[in-house]
């Protein structure tokens, strides 16, 4: 008899605690947890548009030099993937404006005008 409860004891409780545990949300599903890693895997491209003399007077960190003129040829020299997360910018967002028009025309969904080379600068802290 004291097999029987023992068992049925432990049976209880690990039924209660799993219930518990998921109703406080401390239990993730497989869709969330597969869902917040492949947010956090995405990482941002910069694509500076401007000239390559623009360019080389500053750029930020690991920006890619692709003039907006360009940027239809040359996107795949940079990510095949129309999801990627594509952050352009110029001098003041008109030329990031028309690469990102041109991108769409490609395909491309993830795209972001940053605007200003010195304001993002800024924001970013370099």
């Amino acid at each position: 008899m004291m097999k029987k409860t023992t068992i049925l004891l432990t049976a209880i409780l690990a039924a209660t605690t799993g219930l518990t545990a998921h109703a406080l949300g401390s239990a993730p599903t497989t869709d969330n947890a597969t869902t917040v890693s492949a947010e956090a895997k995405q990482e941002i491209i910069f694509i500076d548009v401007r000239t390559p003399e623009e360019f080389a007077a500053g750029h930020i960190q690991g920006a890619v030099n692709i003039p907006y003129e360009q940027i239809k040829e040359r996107i795949g020299e940079v990510t095949t993937d129309k999801n990627a997360n594509i952050h352009l910018y110029c001098k003041s967002g008109r030329r990031a404006g028309i690469a990102l028009e041109s991108l769409k025309e490609e395909g491309f969904t993830n795209l972001t005008n940053r605007g200003g080379y010195e304001d993002l600068r800024k924001e970013l802290g370099q």
